[in-house]
């Protein structure tokens, strides 16, 4: 039997180089990319921004305030900062999904990481103002933590994903069955941390 060869043998160790590299050709994407039919990342950069003189201006379902709070920073330093920042965040959602195809045993890990770095529409997706990749790299740091059994943790993530695509509640739901079948109880607590955050927010400014 011709034995198998598992590039994780030799390489893991230099899997961080995802992040930057990834970053980089992302960037780099985005001087050429001719974009969607509609500039809805425009609109989420000058919310961001907007925020400095409102901060209650992204507390709503289209603002995404669990995601637009990490924007309002970089897009004090103009668009492409905003560009090269959503970059990042990408890149990183593909190096956390070699940890976690690490964290279930698989091999060749990488081949996780490329396959989620290099699909057609995240490409179209990965330097933009959308939450979609964020809310991706949240559900996987989630999963993440739920293997490798920070319970807590796990659930603030999810919770936290909430606060960015509500879709993310029956997320929720689901991860809080998989805690109750654990006996973990405490932990299903923390899914509803950030969501009721948000609702006082909303009660303070209403």
């Amino acid at each position: 039997k011709t034995p198998e060869y598992n590039i994780d043998t030799d390489f893991s160790k230099h899997y961080w180089l995802l992040i930057p590299v990834l970053t980089l050709i992302y960037f780099v994407y985005s001087r050429y990319s001719t974009g969607f039919y509609q500039d809805d990342e425009v609109a989420h950069f000058i919310n961001a921004r907007d925020f400095w003189s409102d901060p209650f201006i992204i507390m709503s379902n289209w603002g995404k305030p669990g995601w637009k709070i990490l924007e309002v920073v970089p897009s004090l330093l103009g668009y492409d900062f905003v560009t090269l920042f959503n970059s990042l965040l990408t890149a990183l959602t593909a190096y956390f999904t070699v940890l976690l195809a690490k964290e279930l045993k698989f091999k060749n890990t990488i081949l996780a990481g490329i396959l989620f770095a290099f699909q057609p529409h995240l490409l179209q997706l990965a330097f933009r103002s959308y939450a979609e990749v964020y809310t991706g790299l949240l559900l996987v740091l989630c999963l993440l933590f739920y293997f490798r059994e920070h319970y807590v943790l796990s659930a603030l993530l999810c919770g936290l994903a909430f606060t960015v695509r509500q879709e993310s509640a029956l997320l929720c739901v689901i991860l809080a069955v998989f805690m109750v079948m654990k006996k973990k109880y405490i932990p299903i607590l923390f899914i509803g941390l950030f969501p009721l955050i948000l609702n006082l927010i909303g009660f303070m400014k209403t």
